[in-house]
């Protein structure tokens, strides 16, 4: 006899000459009624000798009586009284109730199958949103991790893949859309569309939205301030800063406050807020040219500082507007209102996204320095970040919120509060649940505000 077919003999449990049997089947143990939200994993205890027998078993899902392969299955190396701990991601369930039962199996020629398990009766109470419900419906909550228990909650849908988004003290959301367009949500869920927050200079170049902020005196003066990037026919792509006055739900009297800053194409990057201090923040990619961004003749690669006229400000150091630098794609920037600590998530093209926090250089001259950079994890690149603030959802403080459209997902980053650059650890919020999360911003009623490809939700208690 073979080696090889010795080696098969105890993989299969199976004596030499002998008709192979099923495993043992699985065991789930208790089988109570629970609510889900449908993307938890199922864990159950596997019988087998060894890790080498453990292996060579396969396992199906039955789902209200449907048999399907199991896929992701994992298992533990080691066993206790020969018993393995086994998991997996439930297969995808529609809402409702359904009944879960698992069996293992091994193939030599033929299936050979156990008897199925135990019966789990499960409720899928949380689905991914649908397109026609209406505003103020509550359509999913997120128990993971179990503790950061919420409801989400459709705000407008018919909003086209959002890039940034703003509030203004009167309730009303202004929206930046991937066209280039700004829309205003009101407080009832009606949408003004078409505001106008560019110009054409004869017909041969259009300036495109990328990041809105609204000036925190907005109530008085009615001012919001615009990144655009130029789209011209013949020429390189250029970033501008433009200061408007909101009017008749129209952005009007454009002043431009930096312009001629070169951008990337064909996807440009930049982020516009406004820091505590009242100085308007606006950040530029390296303009398709890497070796910029350490360059300070030139604004790319930076984060400037600017008073609200677009002058620099008497205190910044050098009496240069430039505050950080050395970012090739900045998606966004926020400060962690407990600590003041800025944090700039950058995400090259080609490059691992990170995160750093820019604390203020000592002494009475304004410069930030880079205190200490993250590596994000592969699968949650950046489109956006909002730090939380206000105690609506308590369990939120001390965090950054990242979007993120590849990954479809929000990145929830948890700052220690005790230090104002460590980062102890990171949450997959909202996963596959309303596809790619584009935006995300904190709203004046405390709940945190989501956009995704054709809606904006909001994060509640």
């Amino acid at each position: 006899m073979s080696r090889l077919w010795i080696v098969l003999c105890v993989a299969a449990l199976i004596a030499c000459n002998k008709t192979p049997s099923a495993p043992p089947p699985p065991s789930t143990g208790p089988a109570p009624s629970e609510t889900i939200t449908g993307n938890e994993r199922i864990g159950w205890d596997q019988r087998a000798s060894d890790a080498v027998e453990l292996g060579t078993f396969r396992y199906a899902v039955y789902v209200d009586g449907t048999r399907s392969d199991l896929a992701g299955v994992t298992c533990a190396t080691t066993s206790t009284d020969g018993t393995f701990a086994c998991s997996a991601p439930l297969p995808t369930l529609s809402r409702g109730a359904h009944t879960i039962e698992l069996a293992s199996f091994i193939v030599d020629g033929n299936t050979f199958e156990s008897a199925r398990s135990s019966a789990l009766r499960l409720t899928v109470g949380i689905t991914a949103p649908s397109g026609d419900q209406t505003p103020g419906q509550v359509s999913t909550a997120n128990a993971a991790p179990r503790d950061l228990a919420f409801n989400v909650e459709l705000v407008v849908a018919g909003v086209d893949r959002a890039r940034d988004l703003a509030f203004a003290p009167d309730g009303r959301l202004l929206v930046v859309e991937e066209t280039g367009g700004i829309r205003i949500v009101h407080a009832d869920g009606t949408v003004t569309g078409g505001v106008v927050a560019g110009s054409s200079r004869n017909g041969e170049t259009d300036d495109r939205a990328l990041a809105i902020a609204v000036d925190p005196q907005f109530e008085r003066t009615h001012i919001v301030y615009v990144l655009s990037v130029s789209q011209p026919r013949d020429d390189d792509a250029m970033f501008t800063v433009a200061r408007f006055r909101e009017s008749n739900e129209t952005l009007a009297e454009r002043v431009v406050l930096v312009g001629d800053v070169r951008a990337s194409a064909p996807r440009p990057a930049g982020s516009l807020r406004i820091g505590a201090d009242g100085k308007l923040f606006v950040a530029f990619d390296d303009g398709a040219d890497p070796a910029l961004i350490d360059d300070l003749a030139s604004y790319n690669g930076k984060i400037l500082r600017l008073n609200p006229n677009g002058s620099t400000p008497d205190d910044q150091a050098a009496a240069s507007p430039v505050y950080a630098l050395a970012y090739r794609s900045p998606a966004g920037f926020d400060w962690d209102p407990q600590t003041g600590t800025l944090w700039v998530v950058d995400a090259a093209e080609g490059e691992d996204a990170r995160i750093s926090a820019v604390a203020g250089a000592a002494g009475s001259r304004k410069r930030g320095i880079t205190q200490t950079t993250f590596r994000l994890p592969a699968d949650s690149r950046p489109a956006g970040i909002a730090a939380y603030r206000g105690d609506r959802l308590p369990l939120f403080q001390h965090s950054l919120l990242l979007a993120s459209a590849e990954g479809q997902h929000l990145l929830r980053i948890r700052l220690d509060p005790d230090a104002a650059t460590k980062v102890l650890g990171v949450d997959r919020l909202l996963q596959n649940r309303i596809g790619a999360v584009r935006a995300v911003a904190m709203g004046p009623d405390g709940a945190i505000y989501v956009a995704g490809d054709s809606a904006i939700y909001r994060l509640i208690p």
